[in-house]
């Protein structure tokens, strides 16, 4: 690839995360997104998956046993 081929495919990846990362945490969320993102996770599903690791809030632990 050459630089400028590179360099549009940088942003594009750049902007598909940007738009994964406003999109787990938006409330509303219309058709577009909704095709957007799943466009995404078929033709980009690792992308998808380290996004997601990345903005998963980290709840704590779970505890089995008796509940008091």
């Amino acid at each position: 690839m050459d630089t400028a081929t590179t360099a549009l495919a940088d942003a594009r990846t750049l902007s598909d995360v940007t738009f994964l990362k406003d999109w787990r945490h938006a409330s509303a969320r219309d058709t577009a997104q909704l095709l957007r993102a799943s466009l995404l996770r078929r033709t980009n599903p690792e992308l998808v998956r380290r996004v997601t690791q990345e903005t998963a809030p980290n709840l704590p632990a779970k505890h089995h046993g008796s509940c008091g």
